[in-house]
């Protein structure tokens, strides 16, 4: 379905229809300290900063990027550039589409972000309080595995 996409990605749309996305979990009850290495740190429409930290399997950069083929930061950069869609204490609910140049929609991107020291459930925590777990997971939505098409790594 995605496969000739390729040439013809045009850009990303954001503020798609809402779609509740799945909830992240963890339960490994550590401490993110060694999520000192920041990948690139975005700016929301709220003028917040949302940081994308390297992270571990459950959580970062390296969450997202392999399973759900997402390897451009420019992608979540795009995105959380405007204002949440949904808003739950400190976690924010970002959307994005992206389309081809007749206006076709390739794929659908969700983006979740911590904007808080530790995680909603407390399993992850920031060892310096002042600074924001930033974005957990992106991912395409009503697509297989939630794994982006490669089109959506050339915006």
């Amino acid at each position: 379905m995605f496969g000739t996409a390729r040439a013809e990605v045009e850009g990303l749309v954001v503020n798609p229809p809402r779609v509740s996305p799945p909830s992240p979990s963890a339960g490994t009850g550590l401490s993110v300290s060694h999520w000192s290495v920041v990948k690139f740190v975005s700016k929301d429409g709220e003028g917040k900063n949302i940081p994308t930290r390297e992270g571990n399997s459950k959580f970062g950069w390296r969450h997202f990027s392999g399973p759900h083929n997402i390897h451009d930061p420019k992608v979540i950069k795009i995105v959380t550039s405007e204002r949440p869609e949904e808003k739950e204490g400190a976690r924010r609910v970002y959307g994005g589409v992206l389309t081809n140049r007749l206006g076709a929609i390739l794929a659908r991107i969700k983006v979740i972000a911590q904007y808080s020291y530790k995680t909603a459930d407390g399993d992850y925590e920031l060892a310096d309080h002042s600074h924001k777990i930033g974005t957990i997971t992106a991912y395409c939505e009503r697509v297989p595995r939630n794994k982006c098409p490669d089109a959506v790594n050339e915006t």
